[in-house]
């Protein structure tokens, strides 16, 4: 049986454990304002990370820390509960583990705007409450990984309830969320599918403010 090395994943389990904890003064701090300061010197996972992989360029450093900051706050605004059920079902998954640890630090390293850090937590969140299955997850995962910000950013403004109709079809809006596989165009419909409901919902959650 192959051995999966987990001590990146548990340099987020401990990240995510101590969220309340880390964030009790900072949880207000405005991040285009925290990015002038050494606010993020101390972010749990980034420290990690950093000596685990030794990254040595600065601006890399910087980027890791400012987007594991966002993604801490978001899982800040969850339930601990939901983080706690999210790391025994990994715990018994250890290649998704390794593979949620891999996939996920490389999402923070290249970031551009904290909209993947967001989601990966918002994810997490909602696997812990059930909403979606770990492989779903999984898929989940990958889709944000390879995914544009501006497709990430359509699929969550949009109102999936409503149509997407005919005339629009050819609009920047429905181009971009068909890059993300979760629907398909019927004659004068586009229609999602379950996973992309379901993707949906996970990113739509109520975001922590930043």
């Amino acid at each position: 049986m192959k051995k999966y090395p987990m001590e990146l994943f548990e340099a987020f389990a401990r990240a995510m454990g101590s969220s309340k904890e880390y964030l009790a003064d900072k949880i207000d701090i405005v991040i285009d304002y925290a990015d002038k300061g050494n606010i993020f010197n101390d972010v749990p996972i980034a420290k990690d990370a950093i000596g685990l992989l030794q990254i040595k360029d600065k601006l890399m450093q910087h980027k890791l820390k400012r987007n594991a900051f966002i993604f801490l706050k978001e899982i800040h605004a969850g339930k601990i509960d939901s983080v706690n059920r999210f790391e025994k079902m990994m715990r018994h998954e250890k290649k998704k583990a390794y593979e949620f640890a891999d996939t996920t630090l490389s999402i923070l390293v290249s970031d551009q705007r904290g909209i993947k850090s967001q989601a990966i937590a918002k994810l997490i969140l909602s696997l812990g409450e059930g909403d979606i299955t770990i492989n779903e997850f999984d898929d989940m995962l990958l889709i944000i990984e390879a995914a544009s910000i501006p497709a990430i950013k359509a699929l969550i403004c949009l109102d999936i309830t409503k149509e997407i109709r005919l005339q629009e079809a050819a609009s920047n809006q429905e181009s971009l969320i068909s890059t993300l596989g979760v629907g398909v165009r019927f004659g004068t419909q586009y229609s999602f599918n379950e996973f992309g409901k379901k993707l949906h919902k996970c990113l739509s959650r109520e975001t922590a403010l930043l």
